[in-house]
Parts: structure tokens; C-alpha cells; sequence
């Protein structure tokens, strides 16, 4: 059964989804990309980030990334501006 779920500060914008269903948000909580495809979504689901956090920063640090640890802002950092250095597409 579909609900209301939430209302957003715009006053004229309704979020509507399932009782049981817990909304994800735009962009990856860890590094503030957005999150863009089923990758994204399932390793969201898993561990609360994107997959290309997954991939750079759990699987070095699972140990740590499970106790609820997550990178530092130098090492956020040095990620995103190599991650901006990449195409954004891919042929």
C-alpha cells in the first residue's frame, strides 16, 4: 500500500513510497557524489555509501569501515580530486 511519506520544504512537492521502504538519499553520505545507478543503490543498502566508496575505502579498510570508521578528510579529499580527474562517461 502506497503512503505519504514525507513532505519536502517545498511546499508543493509530495515523496510518496511503501510502508516498509526506508528513502535513500541523492548523493553518497561518505564522499557527497551523486548516487547514480543499481551499483550505487545496493552498496548503499549494504554499507551506506556509493559503490566507487566501496570499492576505494571499504575493501582497504573493512575491519575498520564496519566498527563505523570512514576516511579522514585529507585521505576524502585526495579521492575526489583524483576522481575528478576521470571522464565522467566511458565509450
Amino acid at each position: 500500500m502506497m503512503v505519504r511519506m514525507q513532505k519536502s520544504t517545498a511546499e508543493s512537492i509530495l515523496l510518496y513510497g511503501f510502508e516498509n521502504h526506508s528513502p535513500r538519499p541523492f548523493d553518497c553520505p561518505v564522499c557527497g557524489l551523486a548516487m547514480r545507478d543499481a551499483r550505487d543503490r545496493s552498496s548503499f543498502e549494504s554499507l551506506q555509501c556509493c559503490y566507487e566508496c566501496k570499492e576505494s575505502f571499504y575493501y582497504l579498510h573493512s575491519d575498520g569501515w564496519l566498527k563505523g570508521e570512514r576516511p579522514d578528510d585529507e585521505e576524502l579529499a585526495n579521492y575526489l580530486r583524483k576522481r575528478g580527474t576521470r571522464p565522467s562517461y566511458s565509450f
